[in-house]
């Protein structure tokens, strides 16, 4: 099921911004880089005539962000995951950043979860005022509801497989697992291929950079790969185990009668 997004821009008079958002489908909210660097300071004002300009100082917005596990180089049109934003805000020591982001954490983020919209008192009044209004969102709110109970079926069959699948389960099979799910069915030369999408949805998922992890590590014996950091280091093979689960999910059901098998042949 793709993540779907919608896109909303905010706008705080007293403070003079206007912040861009992505609210996706799993309920995880992205903000934009560009208003996110100027909110917090982070940029060089300029007037030519009566227009003022921003550029934003990336290379500030950068730096910060790979100091805490995101060595990403950000640009205008990039949204930055909600607790990144958080994080940021700690480098932020001026009192119009401050304001900026009680104001996007404590009115605007909580409202879009709850509404699944920012209510403006402009769009309350148009909502009380307008039954054409009250109609439109009555009729998004009910197929909104639909899908979402749809979702929710969906995610609980998931689960109930990803349970089946790993309860009872050693770490020492889940990582074993792991190998087999993604070499199933893959040619060689693929299966560096299917590894790095692994490694990149554990990643999202975490807010983390394995291979500035790795590079960053110093225990003994030496890591000699991400599958062994994330064994090691992180003890996460049963959340990387359930991330092959649900991303390889098809080669999943039909490895699952094999495994079935294995475990039937224990039990007896």
């Amino acid at each position: 099921m793709e993540n779907e997004k919608r896109n909303e821009v905010f706008s705080n008079e007293e403070l003079g911004v206007n912040v861009r958002t992505i609210s996706y489908e799993d309920g995880s909210i992205g903000i934009n880089a560009e208003d996110t660097a100027i909110g917090f300071g982070w940029c060089k004002v300029e007037k030519k005539g009566e227009k003022e300009y921003k550029s934003v100082r990336w290379k500030r917005m950068n730096e910060f962000s790979k100091e805490f596990g995101f060595d990403h180089k950000w640009s205008k049109d990039d949204y930055i995951p909600e607790s990144l934003f958080y994080m940021l805000g700690m480098k932020a020591k001026n009192e119009a950043a401050l304001k900026f982001q009680k104001w996007l954490a404590i009115d605007v983020i909580p409202t879009i979860r709850k509404h699944g919209a920012y209510m403006t008192d402009t769009k309350i009044e148009e909502i009380l005022s307008n039954p054409d209004t009250i109609i439109k969102l009555a009729t998004e709110l009910k197929e909104k509801r639909e899908k979402i109970k749809q979702l929710e079926t969906e995610v609980v069959h998931k689960e109930d497989v990803i349970i089946g699948l790993v309860e009872d389960i050693s770490l020492a099979e889940k990582r074993q697992r792991i190998n087999q799910i993604v070499k199933y069915k893959a040619e060689p030369k693929n299966f560096s291929k299917r590894w790095n999408l692994l490694y990149d949805e554990f990643e999202k998922k975490y807010h983390l950079d394995l291979k500035r992890r790795i590079n960053n590590c110093d225990i003994k014996p030496k890591i000699k790969n991400k599958i062994d950091y994330i064994d090691r280091e992180m003890s996460m093979i049963p959340q990387l185990y359930e991330i092959a689960c649900k991303l390889f999910e098809n080669d999943v059901e039909e490895l699952k009668n094999e495994w079935i098998s294995v475990i039937e042949e224990k039990v007896c």
